[in-house]
């Protein structure tokens, strides 16, 4: 079994994330359980993009 550990707080992806963020990767990470890149920094950003997904109607939930 493997066992996943989030790359860190989170901090240093958002602080990067203006210029390197890329949607054509998100379909990656959904099929490893996230729904965006930031989602695997850290517990909070895996909640903050599952909440931010069910407030906006997001039809991937």
């Amino acid at each position: 079994m493997t066992y996943f550990k989030y790359s860190g707080d989170g901090s240093e992806y958002l602080e990067s994330i203006n210029s390197k963020y890329d949607s054509s990767k998100d379909k990656l990470y959904f099929e490893q359980g996230f729904l965006t890149e930031s989602a695997t920094t850290s517990l909070e950003n895996d909640f903050n993009a599952i909440v931010r997904a069910m407030f906006s109607g997001d039809k991937i939930l």
